[in-house]
């Protein structure tokens, strides 16, 4: 529900004795101040005609509350699992893809050229504008007056520094993708114990408050039998505590129906005032064998992202060890400006170069040992997140298996803890059998049915994540 608004609140005051006559027109205000001795009775048309604009409002105010509320939206799990795709965290791990997609393209640039418009105005000094990192003819010693230009570099084989930049921007594109699978992964545990909390909560909540009602008849019964001395007085504090103790549970098995309700909505992203139903379908599911199931393990998120952290790390590796040889690069460059020529060709140039680096400050040598390190760590995260996902699978394989066992032999314990319950009950009304009796096999038939429950529960809840298992691990 929702808190009652200014105009609900006054409804509930003037509905209640002193409260009502305060707001209560003045002849009845005078009528009830002089007292029944000297006051005017008043004529029930009168009568009616102060109540009724009370009685409209309060109208009024339940009609527009359950406009607010509206009919409550029926919601399956398949409705759910697409109302969950277009989570916010599956919407940012998407959206780091597309960054990633982008370090690829960066990378790729670098197989082509480069080429540049400049133009230069140089005083004194020519050849001295170097901070302006203009190269060229523009710049040149000989360029004395306004000139402008264009000039080119293409680096044309740089020992594998490129193609290991971009088979690194790979590797991390892959391991993104990956992390999109795991947020999907994350959402969908989320909604799954949302989903299935809400539908246990749903169903103990139903057998709770038919066991409360089914109590309060037998305590009713109970009071009866000990007015006319036929059950003990302890009898009917026993039953008291129990109905007590019954309605307690309900008011807990509500809250947590609330909370339940409230994760399902954030996992769907819907709005919390929004009222919802879940509608729970019958499930069927098989299951491969155990040696296939753990044969998935290799194609789960989380291996797919630390294998390609570990082709990442191997690329930057061979990228820090490629620094060590050198570069060969062409470059051109072309000028127009008046006073500087010297020759027929002195207006462009041309040239190759090679470059090879001999001394950094050891500088190489560290990335190199860094990279290593950092590929050693990348294989050993492989290797324990493949043996940690192996143990999963395995264990939900056989907590699967055992789950539907269970909810077969829930669904027989309950049908006999029902006739146990039944019979108890009808030797206790017909005084046949004492409290505790009763007692013992009502308490037992209610707790076999929320075995049941739970049962059956854990069982559909362990197909859906049979089911996500074998759709993350397909490939």
């Amino acid at each position: 529900g929702r808190w009652p608004t200014g105009a609900e609140s006054r409804c509930v005051q003037v509905a209640s004795g002193r409260d009502w006559m305060l707001n209560a027109p003045a002849t009845e205000q005078r009528a009830a101040q002089v007292g029944p001795a000297t006051a005017k009775p008043l004529r029930p048309v009168q009568a009616l005609g102060g109540l009724f604009p009370h009685l409209a409002l309060l109208l009024i105010s339940g009609l527009a509350f359950a406009q607010d509320q509206g009919p409550a939206r029926k919601l399956t799990w398949e409705e759910a699992v697409q109302m969950a795709a277009r989570h916010s965290e599956i919407e940012a791990a998407r959206a780091a893809l597309a960054a990633s997609r982008k370090s690829d393209e960066i990378a790729r640039a670098r197989l082509f050229p480069t080429l540049n418009l400049a133009a230069l105005k140089s005083i004194g000094l020519p050849a001295s504008s170097g901070a302006t990192r203009i190269p060229g003819v523009v710049n040149s010693a000989f360029t004395k007056t306004p000139a402008a230009g264009a000039d080119a570099a293409w680096t044309i084989w740089d020992f594998g520094r490129t193609l290991n930049a971009i088979q690194e921007a790979r590797a991390s594109q892959q391991a993104a993708q990956a992390r999109v699978h795991m947020a999907e992964e994350r959402v969908f545990l989320r909604l799954l114990s949302a989903f299935s909390r809400a539908r246990l909560y749903a169903e103990l909540e139903k057998i709770t408050a038919s066991r409360l009602k089914d109590v309060s008849v037998i305590k009713k019964e109970v009071t009866h039998y000990v007015s006319v001395g036929l059950r003990s007085p302890v009898d009917q504090h026993l039953m008291e505590a129990l109905h007590l103790k019954v309605k307690g549970q309900l008011v807990e098995l509500k809250g947590l129906a609330q909370a339940a309700d409230a994760d399902l909505k954030e996992a769907v992203s819907l709005q919390a005032d929004e009222p919802l139903a879940v509608i729970f379908e019958p499930h069927q599911h098989s299951l491969l064998n155990n040696v296939e199931f753990v044969g998935l393990a290799g194609s789960m998120p989380e291996v797919r992202e630390a294998q390609a952290e570990v082709e990442r790390a191997a690329a930057a590796r061979r990228g820090a060890q490629a620094d060590r040889w050198p570069r060969l690069v062409g470059v051109g460059s072309v000028a127009w400006a008046d006073g500087h020529r010297l020759g027929e060709d002195d207006d462009f140039s041309a040239g190759l170069g090679l470059r090879l680096p001999l001394f950094e400050g050891l500088r190489t040598a560290a990335r190199i040992k860094q990279a290593r390190h950092e590929e050693e760590a990348a294989k050993a995260q492989l290797d324990s997140t493949l043996e940690l996902t192996r143990a999963q699978l395995q264990r939900l394989h056989a907590l699967t298996t055992a789950a539907a066992e269970q909810r077969q032999l829930a669904e027989q314990e309950e049908r006999a803890a029902k006739k146990a319950y039944r019979l108890g009950r009808k030797r206790y009304l017909t005084r046949r059998a004492d409290l505790p009796e009763f007692r013992e096999a009502e308490a037992g038939y209610h707790r076999a049915a929320e075995r049941h429950i739970r049962a059956d529960v854990t069982s559909w809840q362990q197909a859906r994540l049979v089911e996500l298992v074998i759709k993350m691990g397909t490939p």
